[in-house]
């Protein structure tokens, strides 16, 4: 497959208009009846406004789908998941794939169930672009485009070919490098990141109960995961690890009410409905913080993700197995090792 990722010296960076946005879509996509067009132009000004973006109904060879493509700028360095295929702790049914392109363009195509309750139903098609100084072209066509029936398996008009076409064509280098270039995030809240995602995802499974099958899933920085089955049911058990400052004023309410250890490590238990899940799930949580600032939370869920209905009565780990896998001096540890 041929991409189309290198910029032309030529190009004058401008500011897009509504109308230009539309034009360049209709463009790129395959021949078939077009409607529905809208597009949004660059906003000038001190406050910078929504992203440049198009959308258009396309109907061709007896499919249709709503086409969009956005245009946007990101501070650099990137964080890791702007430029990742979608957390399958969350987005369990996402088919995705990650390509390095040369130049160091990162494509990342991904298919999925528009409405996660409805796996068989209309789908979703995307395709991101991601340039090194933070430029993003996303393109995405959505069965269903009307809104009428998200249940209802409407085939897709564009492959991931055609999607990648659109996604990585030159005619959008000129306007993503007229975005203003966004200020470095400063970050408003202080943990930093403790562990990468295959180090949690690997601690975990070390520290798990005997007798437990388990699969590592892909995770993100700071958060990792497995599913577990106890030959009950398949179960989400996740971790999520960070570096706090000292006496960080603004966990004296979460920890209000906590159990404090023999170490001094605060404790607090928690269970109710998982945020996010699917029918009829519900999450069981440890959140602790050490005297050294290291924060870890664990929990588990009664299906083997977010977004998914509930398999099981309960999750596969009771809270005391929680309790004894989120204390684990093992944490402590930069590596986890």
């Amino acid at each position: 497959m041929a991409l189309s990722t290198c910029t032309s010296p030529q190009a004058t960076p401008s500011p897009v208009s509504a109308d230009e946005m539309v034009q360049l879509l209709e463009g790129l996509v395959p021949e078939g009846k077009l409607s529905a067009q809208h597009g949004r132009g660059q906003t000038r000004g001190e406050k910078p406004g929504p992203p440049p973006s198009a959308e258009l109904v396309l109907e061709r060879n007896g499919r249709a789908a709503k086409v969009q493509v956005t245009l946007s700028r990101y501070p650099v360095p990137l964080p890791p998941a702007i430029s990742e295929c979608p957390e399958t702790a969350y987005r369990p049914l996402s088919r995705c794939t990650q390509t390095l392109l040369p130049g160091g363009a990162s494509l990342v195509l991904d298919q999925s169930p528009k409405d996660e309750k409805y796996p068989s139903g209309a789908r979703h098609a995307s395709a991101l672009l991601t340039q090194k100084d933070g430029r993003r072209v996303i393109v995405t066509q959505a069965g269903d485009p009307r809104g009428k029936n998200p249940a209802e398996d409407t085939p897709l008009p564009l492959t991931p070919k055609q999607l990648t076409v659109v996604a990585t064509s030159q005619v959008w280098d000129p306007h993503t490098r007229a975005l203003p270039e966004p200020a470095a995030d400063i970050p408003t809240s202080p943990p930093v990141s403790k562990m990468a995602a295959q180090q949690i995802s690997s601690l975990i499974m070390r520290l798990l109960p005997r007798g437990l099958e388990a699969e590592r899933s892909r995770g993100s920085q700071d958060f990792g995961h497995v599913i577990v089955d106890d030959g009950h049911g398949k179960s989400l058990v996740a971790a999520t690890v960070q570096q706090w400052p000292h006496h960080e004023s603004s966990l004296d309410e979460v920890f209000k009410k906590a159990d404090i250890l023999p170490d001094g490590t605060r404790m607090i238990s928690r269970k109710g409905p998982a945020a996010r899940g699917g029918k009829g799930t519900v999450r069981w949580e440890v959140d602790t913080l050490s005297k050294n600032g290291v924060r870890v939370v664990v929990s588990a869920v009664n299906a083997r993700a977010y977004q998914l209905p509930a398999n099981r009565a309960n999750p596969a780990l009771s809270l005391e197995q929680l309790r004894r896998i989120a204390i684990d001096p093992a944490w402590q540890t930069v590596d986890g090792s």
